[in-house]
């Protein structure tokens, strides 16, 4: 996750170390060796911009700050892979358990735990199991926890400003009010061959294969299912319409159009017959 170099310079800044001077002479580091670790910290997400000491004004971000800023301890238990391991902790956990988490070995482990416990962040139950000591360190949870809230609303592959809607795997679903060059999906695909898309809203995703008709299709559904816009799902069931005969649509898909098309009412969801009778208006289908 992060070195303990990386953790110590963000100490001293949580401690009122604003200058590079400042922040090179209580680390000890040279000139050249404080801007490798700069540059690695804006690599890790932990600076903004390209110069100066500015961290991100995030919930995790003061978090973090808050807590290498006031406990030196801090900075060995969150260093390397102690991050990891302590965020698995937030449940009980085996050593085994931890090991297969965190892809430590048994003995990196057993150290691990060994620093935490002597300064009362890990607690071991009559069970064997190990977890975080809530009462001594309050904060690591509140810190994990937001880490795990962040990386839900952010991630690197999309551009900055941009709203995620799904994740599966290697591929992000992203909305975004500017023009970017990964591909289109959902129905902003399908809007470039005339069809209606039904938002103003363009949609990507960051798959680097070309995007064909069925992964579009998947998209418009993951796209619509997040989203709630009732115009957005009244479109996508008349693409349903359209190519429910010609490509090859997913179960859960398939299973939902069939359940409205039996005249069920799914709440969020137009009524099949809103919905078709809307299609033949517009002479997508006959």
């Amino acid at each position: 996750m992060y070195s303990r170099t990386e953790l110590l310079v963000l100490r001293l800044i949580a401690m009122g170390c604003t200058e590079m001077e400042s922040v090179q002479s209580a680390s000890g580091l040279s000139r050249n060796g404080l801007y490798a670790v700069l540059r690695r910290m804006r690599e890790d997400g932990l600076l903004d911009g390209r110069k100066g000491l500015r961290v991100p004004r995030t919930p995790y971000h003061s978090k973090l700050l808050k807590l290498v800023g006031s406990s030196p301890n801090a900075v060995d238990l969150l260093s390397d892979s102690g991050f990891t391991m302590l965020a698995n902790l937030r449940e009980p956990q085996t050593v085994g358990q931890l090991m297969e988490g965190t892809g430590l070995s048994r003995a990196s482990v057993y150290r691990r735990i060994q620093d935490a416990a002597e300064v009362g962040a890990v607690t071991r139950g009559e069970d064997g199991t190990f977890r975080l000591n809530d009462r001594l360190w309050p904060g690591l949870r509140d810190l994990f926890d937001s880490k795990d809230e962040m990386d839900r609303e952010m991630d690197r592959r999309v551009p900055f400003g941009s709203t995620i809607l799904y994740r599966d795997g290697d591929r992000v679903l992203y909305s975004s009010p500017a023009h970017h060059d990964d591909t289109r999906t959902g129905l902003s695909f399908f809007e470039e061959y005339g069809f209606p898309g039904g938002s103003s809203t363009v949609f990507y995703s960051t798959q680097s294969e070309a995007m064909t008709e069925e992964r579009a299709f998947d998209d418009a559904f993951r796209i619509a299912s997040v989203i709630g816009d009732y115009r957005l799902r009244l479109m996508f069931m008349m693409h349903y319409m359209c190519v429910r005969d010609r490509i090859r649509i997913a179960d859960d898909i398939a299973s939902t159009m069939m359940l409205l098309e039996s005249g069920e009412v799914i709440e969020g969801w137009p009524k099949w017959g809103d919905a078709e009778s809307k299609a033949h208006d517009l002479g997508l289908i006959r």
